[in-house]
């Protein structure tokens, strides 16, 4: 069973670099799979963002460029957000995660939440964060999509965005 890192992240911050909007993600002595951070890097057009690592003082960070797209959480406090849009944006996130496979990237290795998924306010398209790592960073992708689905369909009925009752279409990313 490998262990769930989730733990030694040290951190995520967003930083502007060379007029790019980039999410950096750090943490310490955690082994990269550069084969997957290339693979990630040719298949930006399925949705990964594209990322660049450099390591410092034993230290690594992934910087993912997502330029011209909102966090999930940023997007959804400043745009009128529907039912179909929702959709449209959870329909992509688990085609990607199931998708990921014959790319040979780990589906539990998508950082499912909500200040790490980016959406193109034009034309909901999306770009998710795969960590290259060998170590894996969620237990059960499964659950960790349910759950960033359900709460951020609670947090659309609680603002007024969405109707009660929309919810029934759940999709699961296996």
């Amino acid at each position: 069973e490998k262990m769930s890192l989730e733990v030694r992240l040290l951190e995520k911050k967003h930083i502007e670099e060379n007029g790019q909007s980039i999410l950096q993600i750090s943490f310490n002595n955690l082994e990269i799979v550069d084969f997957q951070l290339n693979m990630i890097n040719n298949h930006g057009h399925r949705g990964l963002a594209q990322v660049e690592k450099y390591v410092f003082n034993n230290i690594t960070h992934l910087k993912y460029n997502v330029q011209g797209y909102k966090s999930l959480e940023q997007y959804i406090k400043s745009t009128e957000v529907n039912i179909d849009k929702f959709r449209k944006i959870f329909n992509q996130i688990a085609t990607l995660v199931k998708g990921c496979q014959d790319l040979l990237l780990e589906s539990n290795n998508f950082v499912l939440e909500k200040d790490c998924i980016f959406i193109n306010e034009s034309d909901l398209s999306i770009k998710l964060i795969n960590l290259p790592l060998v170590e894996t960073y969620n237990s059960d992708i499964n659950n960790k999509y349910t759950d960033i689905a359900s709460n951020t369909m609670t947090e659309l009925m609680m603002s007024g965005k969405v109707q009660a009752g929309s919810g029934e279409f759940m999709i699961n990313a296996n």
